[in-house]
């Protein structure tokens, strides 16, 4: 969101089973919506001032910093659980993948108790 739209924007989102940025900050009004197919699509369409949508902020960081977007609650991020799923009789290959997604996670994620 920029701050030249913040006042008439939209929602943006993801797949529709997602919890929507509209539920989550609980807002009182409806909002038209848009369905985007990647994180990356989400960053792009905020930039180009089509709406709002809650980002992971190492996305979006050099854009708050640059004030090319602008946070809806500054200050105030809503940290999210986020899990991964796999089969238990994983082969080897899903269990070294498994490792590396929870190293990766733990490095560049808040880490919610």
């Amino acid at each position: 969101m920029t701050t030249e739209n913040r006042s008439r924007s939209t929602e943006s989102r993801g797949h529709d089973t997602e919890a929507t940025g509209h539920h989550q900050l609980k807002c009182a009004v409806a909002m038209p919506r848009h369905t985007l197919p990647s994180p990356q699509a989400f960053v792009i369409a905020a930039l180009g001032g089509l709406g709002w949508a809650m980002h992971p902020q190492a996305l979006v960081r050099e854009h708050l910093d640059s004030g090319a977007l602008v946070e809806l609650k500054p200050g105030r991020p809503l940290d999210v659980p986020l899990y991964w799923q796999h089969a238990r009789m994983a082969s080897s290959l899903l269990r070294e993948l498994t490792q590396a997604v929870s190293l990766a996670a733990k490095d560049g994620l808040v880490q919610l108790e």
